[in-house]
């Protein structure tokens, strides 16, 4: 009897590992006969990854059908114009692909689900909203650009006015999807395309606790659950683990090095527009409080010398920088760190322990002046 258990925990077992999800996606783009129609797995809000690709029948049909490994999100596009974000979950998914005309002569794609169902639904809002967001995350930083050269008190109000419109835009699309989608098996897909680059730990947790308990114990709801427990060991009042790195001139530099002293950690890079659009507000703050006991440490996750040290001189950035040269994703600080997206920032205190983090100019200042008034 001991022998058949252990025989079947171990097909179960076996079973559980190599479970896949099946998918079966047809669709018709009577205009598109000979065009090329694309499937990748969606990998972030915006990023795709290739995973078949056919060609349109002169019926106008096309087919997709294979397995993933788990429950995913997924991209249709044909001849890469646009594209319908669908979902992985072993149901079958049937779509059209119309082109339509436009008075200034220029066709578009328009992509259509036939019944969709919730997860359907959802996981269009979740490139809608990685597009809407990065649309106005690009608008809000030019507008920011235009209120340093602003003549008037005037025209800095109106940017800022602008731009408070936008995060509220912002804010309302999140809420919108976790009203309808909450209990959508994509919903943990989405905060973590959408929420965990952009969004405090504080704001992703509160939006987690909103997924019903069903979704929360599908495999990517325990996947994220689990993630943000360990990011959790990050929030303020924690210890700042410690670690090691080179410096652009081959020394090695320790977090412990700076115990006695408020130390920002800023996680950046050389192609990281938002990185080095915060740096003057690093230097204003650096200038401020260095001979108080302020230290800054840039980490880049730049996979280049030479770009890193080109940066490091063409900002002007005199304090001191680290780098694995590991790039983004193989930087071991990076990963200890939980450094999903940069700019990523952390302040520690003179007892090693994190006060803050992921702010960023006037809330960045007032928080170091906060804690020097102390």
């Amino acid at each position: 009897m001991r022998r058949i258990l252990m025989f079947l925990f171990g097909l179960f077992a076996s079973v559980a590992i190599h479970a896949q999800v099946r998918y079966d996606v047809q669709g018709n783009c009577p205009d598109g006969i000979g065009r090329h129609v694309y499937l990748q797995l969606l990998v972030g809000s915006l990023d795709g990854q290739d995973l078949d690709s056919t060609v349109v029948a002169e019926d106008g049909s096309f087919i997709f059908q294979g397995e993933v490994a788990a429950p995913s999100c997924a991209m249709v596009s044909c001849d890469m114009e646009g594209f319908k974000a669908i979902f992985f979950d072993g149901e079958p998914v049937r779509l059209s692909i119309e082109i339509a005309k436009s008075r200034n002569g220029k066709d578009s794609m328009v992509y259509r689900v036939k019944n969709p169902t919730l997860n359907q639904l959802a996981s269009n809002e979740v490139s809608r909203f990685g597009a809407d967001y990065f649309v106005r995350s690009f608008s809000m930083g030019m507008n920011e650009l235009r209120m340093e050269n602003a003549e008037t008190e005037k025209q800095r109000d109106s940017l800022m006015r602008v731009n408070k419109k936008l995060e509220i835009e912002n804010r309302q699309q999140l809420e919108d999807f976790f009203s309808h989608y909450a209990d959508s098996d994509v919903a943990p897909f989405f905060i973590d395309y959408n929420m965990l680059k952009y969004y405090s730990l504080e704001e992703v947790c509160r939006y987690y606790d909103r997924l019903s308990e069903r979704v929360k114990q599908t495999k990517k709801g325990r996947e994220l659950g689990k993630q943000l427990e360990v990011m959790r060991q990050f929030a303020p009042g924690n210890p700042a683990p410690d670690f090691e790195l080179p410096t652009p001139e081959g020394d090695t530099l320790a977090l412990h090095d700076f115990l006695g002293r408020v130390v920002i950690l800023d996680f950046w890079a050389s192609w990281c527009a938002p990185c080095l659009g915060e740096m003057p507000v690093m230097r204003e703050i650096y200038e401020k409080y260095h001979d108080k006991g302020l230290e800054i440490v840039g980490i880049s996750l730049d996979d280049k010398r030479e770009r890193w040290v080109r940066a490091i001189e063409k900002e002007g950035l005199v304090w001191d920088q680290v780098s694995s040269l590991k790039g983004r994703d193989d930087c071991p600080v990076a990963r200890l760190y939980q450094v999903i997206g940069i700019p990523k920032l952390y302040i520690i205190d003179e007892n090693g322990k994190i006060v803050a983090n992921d702010l960023r100019g006037e809330a960045l200042k007032e928080k170091i002046d906060e804690l020097f008034s102390e």
